[in-house]
Formats: C-alpha cells, structure tokens, sequence
C-alpha cells in the first residue's frame, strides 16, 4: 500500500460526503470487544451545507448507543468541524478536521479530534469517516480519559444498505 496522500485541496470535504449520501448497515465492536449491529445514514442539509449523519448501535437485546452528528464549515475558525451529540455524551462535543488523506484502498479518510491525543491530563476523542473505494464506510471512534492511553475503542464498517420498495 502507498503512503497516505493529502486530499484536502482536492473535492471540497461536505461535496465528498454529500456524493456518499445514504444509509449504510453493517457490524462493529465496540470498547469491550463485544459485536453489535451498526445503521448509519448520511444525509445532506441545508443545500449541502451541512452533512447530518444518524448512528445507531444496537446489540442483541438493545439499541445501546445513538447519535446525530453534524459535518459543516465552522464559520468562526473557517475549519470543517463535526459537531456530535450522543447518548454517550450529556451535550454537544466538537472536533476539528485534523486529518484529510487517501490511499489505495480508501477515496478518503477524514479524521476528526477533540483535544490532543498524546495528552494524557485530558479528555480527547477522534471520530474518523473512512470513505473505502468499495463503497464502504468505516466509522471509528478513539478516546482516552485522563491518566489512560488514546486508542481505538469503537470500530464499524458499514456497506451501502439495500434499496427495498
């Protein structure tokens, strides 16, 4: 595999997605490494200038995870920011756009963060959106709470849903 390039001057970030919009289903594992069900569906707003993402984890008694997320132009900083809010959270957390880059098997990776990952006085997060040329999308989270390492804790690759009539 080549090394990743940057992609951020090519197709503007929102149109990228915008052109991925849809549902798409699939599996995950989640911090404990327990296997859950994943719906996740992209839908532009607004003319494209937002891109809302639906997340929903579910396991085999419960729905134990849902979000609603945002991608949009933050007009303050001039950055493309991902706004999220979820059960996991009791409000809103934002993360900067901190990395835009392809390789062989993905059109892109956007990899958004809160915080400093090496930091380890902080809370810090990264939601990462891996645009696969299959059509694939993989959806990570990583985190690290005070005092404790940074790493990858939910993981789901998701494959475009099915129309049905």
């Amino acid at each position: 595999m080549s090394a990743s390039t940057n992609v951020s001057n090519l197709i503007p970030v929102l149109e990228h997605l915008q052109a991925r919009a849809g549902r798409y289903v699939g599996r995950g594992t989640n911090f404990q490494g327990h296997p859950f069900e994943a719906d996740l569906k992209l839908t532009p707003k607004i003319s494209g200038t937002v891109i809302e993402i639906e997340f929903l984890a579910k396991d085999a008694s419960s729905a134990f995870h849902e979000e609603l997320t945002w991608v949009t132009t933050d007009l303050l900083t001039d950055c493309v920011c991902l706004y999220t809010v979820s059960t996991n959270t009791p409000g809103v957390l934002t993360h900067a756009l901190a990395e835009d880059k392809h390789d062989d098997i993905r059109e892109r990776r956007l990899a958004f963060r809160l915080g400093d990952p090496a930091n380890k006085h902080s809370f810090r997060q990264e939601v990462t959106i891996d645009l696969m040329k299959n059509g694939d999308i993989e959806y990570r989270y990583a985190w690290g709470v005070p005092h404790e390492d940074f790493g990858i804790r939910v993981h789901a690759v998701l494959h475009p849903a099915s129309v049905t009539a």
